[in-house]
């Protein structure tokens, strides 16, 4: 049997951002003040930014048995869970983020200045997954992921489950 876990983006959250864009654009278009004809071109283009996320029933990120993709944005492609070496959950303001370790940052990361280089060094390359706006629930997702490496990848050196910032 296939194990397959689709993150797509939260129905909910995409609709009350599309409803709050509206209320600061409609007052403008409505009651013609335009001395804050800023307001509506921002908030009238945030409103269609939500409004199509609310509406738009893609799969946005895809963890299966071959690994993690992100579909939004396809800098890297399938990560082989073979490539990993560890994970971690991380939660800014109300958003999540994956953070993927990988064994060879080479294969995924290629600094092209000194800076860049040290960078990696200092502080290792992480690749990083949006989950921001996404509808999931943290711990399915942590045990499933948790089960993918154990069977994929049983070298993973850690797996670390949720991190408050500091």
């Amino acid at each position: 049997m296939k194990q397959v876990f689709e993150l797509r983006n939260s129905l909910w959250r995409n609709a009350v951002l599309f409803a709050i864009c509206m209320a600061f654009t409609l007052p403008v278009l409505v009651l013609r003040v335009w001395d804050i004809w800023y307001c509506a071109v921002l908030f009238g283009l945030a409103s269609i930014l939500f409004g199509y996320r609310t509406f738009d029933r893609r799969v946005k990120v895809l963890i299966d048995e071959r690994g993690i993709q992100d579909f939004r944005s396809k800098r890297y492609g399938l990560i082989a869970w073979q490539d990993l070496r560890s994970f971690e959950f991380t939660q800014l303001k109300g958003n999540y983020f994956l953070y993927c370790m990988p064994r060879d940052a080479e294969k995924f990361h290629h600094p092209s200045t000194k800076l860049g280089k040290w960078l990696e060094q200092k502080a290792g390359f992480k690749i990083m997954v949006s989950l921001q706006n996404m509808a999931f629930d943290l711990t399915k997702l942590n045990v499933f992921m948790r089960t993918m490496i154990a069977a994929h990848a049983p070298a993973a050196t850690s797996v670390i489950e949720h991190r408050e910032p500091a």
